[in-house]
């Protein structure tokens, strides 16, 4: 592996080294906190960028450390008296890299993805993991008749996560208690773009400090959306948001492999999830009995258990290594 040499210069200079992996890509942490200031970053002695660090940063981050973001997004036991068969759809994670990839890709006439992630490092953007909840209908259990889309965004700081949080400029905002640090509600109504039914939903956006959550809740029956229920649920993901912040919880989130999806051949499919959580199964979406029984013997015991799957074919660009099937990697312990 190749070593780069970093250097981050202001009033004083800060000279720490960087190991390149496999992929060209480093992550790496000054030896010391940064005070508020503007500096200018250097590799090899090039001149590369330069950077501003704010205040506000709530409490001591543990350097190079993710925080464990999948804790903070709704999960079926969230609303299991309101909800009782609100399940599971899908879950994964973003890096910076995958995040400024498949915007490139949504917007073509836009930045190109090389653009849009230089962007998001400005931002302090770190990682994405978003997950989607479902209720069936009760005519055909394989459609929905309620759904809760949520995301969660980890930046390097309070100051960038509160600049993300300004930036949503809704108008509209709904009267609604606070949730987290800071908080605002949108309503918002639309049609599905699988069968055109027509739905009411609101958009729930809240900081924890640097975290920003985003709660979709959409009533697919075209009724205005129950907003105790949404309040109900997002004090719940704040509460799990503030204790992931602080780092009072066992990262399982942050413990699981990740493949570098960037060698991934088309089709590629993922799925993230803590599968226990505070000693709850979490319910799947369709998911037959036995499947539920086998998933429940396999982590009976725990308190709280995560596993990532990844399945797909993978290129690789050496000669001495061919193509592979990647399986699934889960990560068990109590809390």
């Amino acid at each position: 592996m190749e070593t780069l040499e970093l250097v981050i210069a202001s009033a004083d200079v800060t000279r720490f080294p960087a190991t390149i992996g496999g992929s060209g890509r480093f992550r790496a942490v000054p030896p010391g906190e940064l005070p508020d200031a503007t500096y200018s970053l250097y590799a090899n002695d090039a001149l590369v960028g330069s950077f501003s660090i704010v205040g506000g940063t709530p409490g001591p981050r543990s350097p190079g450390a993710l925080l464990d973001i999948a804790r903070v997004v709704p999960y079926p036991a969230d609303a299991a008296a309101s909800l009782p068969t609100l399940a599971f759809l899908e879950g994964r994670f973003y890096n910076l890299t995958e995040e400024a990839a498949r915007t490139a890709d949504r917007d073509p006439a836009g930045p190109p993805a090389r653009v849009l992630e230089r962007q998001l490092a400005t931002a302090g953007w770190l990682q994405r993991y978003e997950n989607r909840l479902a209720v069936p209908s009760t005519d055909n259990p394989r459609t929905f008749a309620l759904q809760v889309s949520s995301f969660v965004v980890e930046y390097a700081s309070g100051a960038d996560a509160r600049a993300a949080f300004d930036s949503l400029n809704e108008s509209d905002v709904v009267d609604f208690p606070t949730i987290g640090d800071e908080s605002r509600v949108v309503f918002l109504n639309g049609v599905t773009p699988d069968t055109g039914a027509a739905y009411q939903a609101a958009r729930l956006a809240f900081r924890v400090g640097p975290l920003l959550v985003v709660i979709f809740y959409a009533d697919l029956a075209n009724q205005p959306p129950d907003l105790a229920v949404l309040e109900s649920i997002g004090l719940a993901v704040a509460d799990r948001g503030r204790a992931v912040a602080d780092r009072q919880v066992v990262p399982l989130g942050s413990m699981a492999l990740r493949l570098d999806l960037n060698e991934a051949e088309a089709g590629v499919s993922t799925r993230a999830l803590y599968e226990i959580r505070a000693g709850a199964l979490t319910a799947v979406f369709g998911e037959p009995d036995d499947a539920r029984a086998s998933r429940a013997a396999l982590l009976g015991g725990t308190t709280d258990a995560f596993t990532s799957s990844t399945l797909g074919r993978f290129s690789r660009t050496e000669s001495n290594r061919g193509e592979r099937q990647a399986g699934s990697t889960p990560g068990a312990g109590s809390a």
